[in-house]
């Protein structure tokens, strides 16, 4: 093993032990120790903006879903109990009394 030195390390990688192997063979083979994952090199945007969109597609459909229950229904309802009551010539007549009309 032969070190030129063109990394710095100042022959220190020419040096390494050899019995430094065998130790990881032995720590890998135990259950308690985990490796680490490699981090992802490629397709790091994608897989970061198909998560996103997936998150806010759901998260859209909820509010949707959410809204529709709480404020349209509840409109749907007040709408129909208005007109359910609402006399359309009742209506017409008080506001021709008040003047609201010119050619009445």
């Amino acid at each position: 093993m032969n070190c030129n030195m063109c990394c710095g390390c100042g022959g220190r990688a020419a040096r390494a032990p050899a019995a430094l192997p065998a130790v990881y063979e032995l720590m890998a083979g135990d259950k308690a120790v985990s490796t680490v994952t490699k981090p992802q090199m490629r397709g790091l945007l994608n897989s970061s903006i198909k998560r996103n969109l997936t998150i806010s597609l759901t998260l859209a459909a909820i509010t949707g879903v959410a809204f529709k229950q709480l404020v349209g229904n509840e409109r749907k309802k007040r709408y129909a109990e208005f007109y359910r009551n609402y006399d359309a010539e009742k209506e017409f007549e008080e506001m021709k009394k008040k003047g609201l009309f010119q050619s009445c």
